[in-house]
């Protein structure tokens, strides 16, 4: 079971399911382990293009509910970041409305 239902999270159980370690999966596909194992414990956003996210998941064998739920979390990562960026703004925003 995942314990938090992040990209990161859900890469790495798919990453697994498929019998790969880390460095298996990014020795075959060219890409940088350190990269993806920061993006694998959340500390690196997940892809923000589709294609880029299709690339990495090539591979794996999920359902089509699960491609959805994977690129929902992607996606929803991506607008935590913005929002999070926007609150200072949007605090300042509220506190100007209410004087």
């Amino acid at each position: 079971m995942i314990k938090d239902m992040t990209f990161g999270n859900l890469f790495r159980e798919m990453r697994i399911r498929n019998k790969e370690t880390l460095r298996q999966y990014c020795l075959k596909r060219g890409l940088d382990p350190g990269n993806i194992s920061k993006m694998e414990r959340n500390l690196m956003p997940p892809p923000s293009s589709i294609r880029t996210l299709d690339n990495y998941l090539a591979d794996f064998s999920f359902s089509a509910i699960d491609y959805e739920f994977l690129v929902a979390a992607a996606q929803n990562f991506h607008v935590a970041m913005v929002i999070k960026k926007l609150q200072p703004n949007i605090k300042r925003a509220i506190k100007d409305l209410r004087t």
